[in-house]
Formats: C-alpha cells, sequence, structure tokens
C-alpha cells in the first residue's frame, strides 16, 4: 500500500467532493433535492447555519475511502476512478437513501431515486479526480 498515493488520492478525492457536493446539492440540484423532501420539518440547516468545517471532514472521509478502495484494489488512473466512483458511489448511495426512506420522513421515494442519481454523478467525478490523482503519483 502505497501511503503517499492514498494521501494524494484521499486529499484531492476529498476537495472533489467538498466542491461538487456545494455545486450539485447546494446549487444545481438544490430545487429538485428540496421537492423530494418528506414530511420532516426543522431537519435541514439553514445556508447560513452550514458548518463548512464538518462538511469538509466528512468529505475529505469520503476522499480517504475511495483511495484506499483504490488502493487495495490497484485502481488509479481517471478512467480506473470514474468506474469504482461510478460503482461505489451508486451502491453507497442507494444503501444509505433506501434506508433512509424506509426508515424515516426525511425524503420521498422520489427523493431517494433523485439523490441516488445526484450522489451517483458526484461519486463518479470525485472518484476520477481521486484516481487521477493517485496515478499521478510515482510508485
Amino acid at each position: 500500500m502505497n501511503m503517499k498515493k492514498i494521501l494524494i488520492g484521499g486529499i484531492a478525492g476529498g476537495v472533489a467532493f467538498f466542491l461538487l457536493g456545494w455545486l450539485c446539492y447546494g446549487i444545481l440540484f438544490k430545487d429538485l433535492m428540496a421537492a423530494g423532501a418528506g414530511t420532516a420539518t426543522g431537519v435541514e440547516r439553514a445556508d447560513e447555519e452550514m458548518n463548512l468545517g464538518a462538511i469538509f471532514i466528512g468529505n475529505l472521509m469520503w476522499g480517504f475511502l475511495f483511495s484506499v478502495v483504490f488502493s487495495w484494489s490497484k485502481h488509479d488512473g481517471l478512467m480506473s476512478g470514474l468506474f469504482m466512483g461510478a460503482v461505489i458511489g451508486f451502491l453507497m448511495n442507494a444503501g444509505s437513501d433506501f434506508i433512509m426512506y424506509g426508515t424515516s420522513n426525511l425524503m420521498t421515494l422520489n427523493g431517494a431515486l433523485t439523490d441516488i442519481l445526484v450522489g451517483t454523478i458526484l461519486a463518479t467525478l470525485a472518484g476520477g479526480i481521486t484516481g487521477l490523482a493517485m496515478g499521478m503519483v510515482k510508485e
């Protein structure tokens, strides 16, 4: 296991997750995601109350998860990262969103399906960036 690749890939992936998450969930699909909200109220923080530090740390953890999995599976490079990101992203998002839909009133079925799609796109792109960064590190 190449720790330098994991470190570089994890940081690149974490930054990619953070920025792409802001773009996807904060701008591009914000209204679409709001339309899929369930009946639970008072759950989401207002924009000015968001804890960006906690959000960044969470995204950094996703980046490191991808980086470690890519390292274990001997995958790096853009195309490999895109593929692995899509697979891992779909499975993670589908698993958590269907459980959330089944156990709470946080989102409708349409909201869960939308989040699976948006989350998979985000993970695909972040996976590509993670793989690309890891592929640039010399053994």
